[in-house]
This record gives structure tokens, C-alpha cells and sequence, in this order.
């Protein structure tokens, strides 16, 4: 196996690492009744683990050249066997969005609804982001709204969890979705002739270790559905990506 094909698929294995300990954890650490984090090593390896897959992806980065770079020069023509990749991602996003939005009607409650409309949007923009990528174009519009979308899955998260004295709990989510909100901002900044060659070499696959482990957490159906439809749509940018 070549060291390209390795660098490829090391995102997905280390947030699938990720991911088991985030699920040992969540079964182990957590009180049932009162959902306080009980002491435990697995509380400090996994921001360690994390922590320590963003620098090793940093540093991988480091010497990668380019500044100002257009879509074309970034990311190669969109190969067939990647498409359904995407197509699912921006269904998962329509789908999840939709059943938050069916679940959330009744409530009294705006912000689900704003998100699950979002993560509709935000799908469909995908879709015509990957149809424009197909005909030759640069689809930088297009990916700002899930850039938005990810932005307010972001703060609304926060703000559901900002009363929460056990960080331990929401901290993997927060930071995937700000991962992925900075991913899909040098993402689009490539389709305005902004790209960097090094950030997106750092954040794609930062975000897909976060996205990935952050499945394992123990939050709603659709929600899980918006951070595998972030870890699929990145994914395939990361695998796009010329060297």
C-alpha cells in the first residue's frame, strides 16, 4: 500500500478509533440517573487522542504549497465511483433535517426548526454544488450554505449545552461541528479562486475524525444522520484532493 493511499484512508481509521472510545466512554463514564462523568482515564485519552490527530495532521501539512488557489487547481474532475459518496451525504442531510423538522413541530420551539430547515437547505445545496462540480464549474456559492448550516448547528448546539457543567459531554460535538463549518469555509473560499492547499489538508481530515467520533455520542437519530452526512460529503473532498 502506497503512503497516498495510506494518508487517504488513515482519516476514517483514526475516527473510527475515535469513535469506539467515544462509545466505551459514553457507556462507562457517564452516571445514568444524573449524567455526571464519573473519574476515569478514558475522560483524558480521548482529547489526547484528538488532540494528538490534528497535530499529526498539522504537521503532515506543514510543507503543502498554495495560497490563492482556484477549485481547479485543488480538487481533480469528480470520478463516477465518488458521486454516490456524495449523493448520500446530501440526502443524509435532507433526510435528517426533515425528521427533525416533522419531530420538532408542536414543540413551541423555533431553533429545531430553523435547524432541521437548515440541514434541508444545506443538502440540497450540496446536491447542486456536486452537479455544477460535474459540469466543470466551481461550486464555491453553493457550498456556503452548508457552511451556514454547520455555523448555526454550531451555535445552536452551544446554546443548548452552555448550562451544562459536564463538558465531557457535549465537547466532541461542539468541535465537529466547528470543524466541519471551517472545512466547508476553505471549501467554498475554492470556488472564489481563495483556496490554501495547506488548511484544507489540515481541516478536511481533522473533521473527519471529529465527525466520526462524534456518532458514537448519545444525541437524536437525526442529529447523528447530520454529523454522518458531514463525515461522507468531507470525506469525498478529502479523497478529490489533488497531491
Amino acid at each position: 500500500m502506497t503512503k497516498k493511499r495510506i494518508m487517504l484512508l488513515l482519516p476514517p481509521l483514526l475516527g473510527l478509533i475515535g469513535a469506539v472510545v467515544r462509545f466505551v466512554q459514553c457507556g462507562v463514564v457517564f452516571e445514568e440517573e444524573t449524567g455526571l462523568a464519573r473519574p476515569h482515564a478514558l475522560s483524558a485519552v480521548l482529547p489526547v487522542y484528538l488532540l494528538a490527530a490534528a497535530v499529526f495532521f498539522a504537521v503532515a501539512a506543514r510543507k503543502s504549497k498554495g495560497k490563492n488557489l482556484s477549485w481547479e487547481e485543488v480538487f481533480c474532475p469528480l470520478s463516477p465511483s465518488l458521486l454516490p459518496l456524495f449523493v448520500c451525504a446530501a440526502m443524509l442531510y435532507v433526510v435528517s433535517g426533515g425528521c427533525l423538522l416533522l419531530s420538532s413541530l408542536g414543540g413551541g420551539e423555533v431553533l429545531p426548526l430553523l435547524l432541521g430547515a437548515m440541514a434541508a437547505v444545506g443538502g440540497g445545496a450540496l446536491f447542486f454544488a456536486v452537479r455544477t462540480w460535474r459540469s466543470g464549474g466551481a461550486p464555491g456559492t453553493a457550498l456556503l450554505l452548508p457552511m451556514l448550516f454547520a455555523v448555526v448547528w454550531l451555535l445552536i448546539t452551544y446554546q443548548d449545552c452552555a448550562a451544562n457543567p459536564v463538558v465531557t459531554a457535549f465537547y466532541v460535538q461542539v468541535l465537529a461541528q466547528a470543524a466541519a463549518a471551517y472545512a466547508f469555509y476553505h471549501l467554498a473560499a475554492c470556488g472564489f479562486s481563495k483556496g490554501s492547499r495547506r488548511v484544507l489538508r489540515w481541516i478536511l481530515p481533522v473533521a473527519v475524525v471529529l465527525s466520526f467520533t462524534a456518532l458514537a455520542d448519545g444525541v437524536d437519530l437525526p442529529i447523528r444522520g447530520m454529523h454522518l452526512a458531514s463525515l461522507l460529503s468531507l470525506l469525498g473532498f478529502w479523497l478529490c484532493e489533488k497531491t
